[in-house]
């Protein structure tokens, strides 16, 4: 069984114990092996803060081995949540002109918790940590996808979702994927789910990981269609090959038998040339047998070269 590693990293705990319970399903070929890393934001006074070095040790320690998907919530900030930090804001700039690059002293993102980590983890003891971090979470070669709950009036503040892909394919530059998610727009169709949210905080966790589930689902499935594309491909040029050594075959032999066939009937040798013509048909049956072998052992080879490949 195809193990499939996905690392979920969000600043809500609850929200990640509950995609970790909700996501749930199961692929015959596919052992889904579910990470999950809290980022936590501290409060160092003097309205200073940083990302939690435990949440950073965390990530480094997951990324002992690569990921296959990374699905990551794009603001981290402290908990109390954005109306928190946007009284912040709004108390230190009154005329609220504050950008993006203010916003970050208060709210963290991927690029930020990339930076961050790899100041932090080269002054660690633990040299493996920063090696692992660098070449398995910034250096992560698979699909990426970014999300958030962007409600309009904050977009300016959490970052709008084509800022927020440009972060994130600026932090995952070797990423062949990257997607960023607003679960606003996708999920509830730009509708104000806030209402709702405040009678049951449990209602968006649990649809949150649905949706998460989806997309682990999407990408198994891509990867399944390109593995069995890769493997048909693999058949196919290994067959034919085998198949244009066995026409080079039979067309030597035809040429060099039929020249001598002809020879013994033009010297009207028939009891000869009559031999030769059956001792010529006899090693193409031969060698066409022995070609049919071939192609049957190699079919299970293929197979367990497709198991290797989706290792």
């Amino acid at each position: 069984m195809n193990k499939y590693r996905v690392l979920i990293v969000d600043d809500k705990e609850h929200h990640l114990k509950i995609a970790k319970e909700a996501i749930a399903f199961k692929y015959e070929q596919w052992s889904i092996e579910k990470n999950i890393a809290h980022i936590k934001v501290n409060e160092n006074g003097d309205n200073q803060y940083s990302i939690d070095e435990k949440s950073i040790e965390n990530i480094a320690k997951l990324s002992a081995n690569p990921f296959d998907l990374l699905l990551l919530d794009f603001a981290y900030y402290i908990e109390g949540g954005y109306q928190n930090i946007r009284n912040k804001l709004e108390e230190e700039y009154r005329d609220k002109s504050y950008t993006v690059s203010d916003s970050e002293k208060y709210i963290f993102n991927p690029k930020t918790l990339v930076e961050k980590g790899k100041i932090q983890l080269k002054e660690n003891s633990d040299k493996r940590l920063y090696k692992w971090f660098e070449k398995n979470f910034e250096g992560h070669k698979g699909p990426v996808y970014g999300y958030t709950y962007n409600e309009k009036e904050t977009e300016h503040l959490i970052f709008n979702l084509n800022h927020s892909k440009d972060k994130l394919l600026e932090t995952f530059s070797k990423s062949k994927h990257i997607e960023m998610k607003g679960t606003r727009q996708d999920i509830f169709n730009n509708m104000d789910f806030e209402n709702i949210n405040e009678k049951n905080k449990e209602i968006y966790p649990f649809i949150l990981a649905k949706y998460l589930e989806q997309l682990i689902k999407i990408e198994i499935t891509k990867r399944e269609v390109e593995s069995a594309k890769y493997i048909k491909i693999k058949r196919t040029s290994k067959t034919i090959g085998a198949l244009v050594l066995f026409g080079v075959i039979m067309g030597a032999c035809s040429n060099f038998f039929g020249s001598l066939i002809v020879g013994f009937f033009k010297e009207n040798e028939f009891l000869i040339a009559l031999i030769f013509i059956c001792f010529t048909i006899i090693i193409i049956i031969g060698v066409g047998t022995l070609v049919v072998h071939f192609l049957e052992k190699l079919l299970p080879k293929l197979i367990n070269e497709k198991a290797k490949i989706e290792e």
